[in-house]
């Protein structure tokens, strides 16, 4: 018989500071390879906050319920770990 290790998986809480080129990618690949990243680090990344400077430009892939245009109020939010 073989011996399955069970290992708990940590969430970690993201807050992005711009949802341009980089920030967007950077969430693509946090949403899309969640799985994979879990799997191999034993950590779950949550993007929870996302400031931009226009609220009323559109951006495919950022959940606007996650947007916010002060930038200060996700370094120091309850629900962000990292920024």
């Amino acid at each position: 018989m073989g011996v399955t290790a069970v290992s708990a998986v940590r969430e970690i809480r993201v807050g992005l500071l711009g949802f341009g080129n980089v920030g967007s990618a950077l969430a693509g690949q946090i949403t899309g390879r969640s799985d994979a990243i879990a799997e191999r680090t034993g950590v779950s990344l949550r993007i929870t906050r996302v400031a931009v400077r226009d609220l009323a430009k559109k951006r495919p892939g950022l959940d606007r319920k996650r947007a916010t245009n002060d930038p200060a109020s996700i370094v120091v939010a309850d629900d962000v770990d990292v920024v």
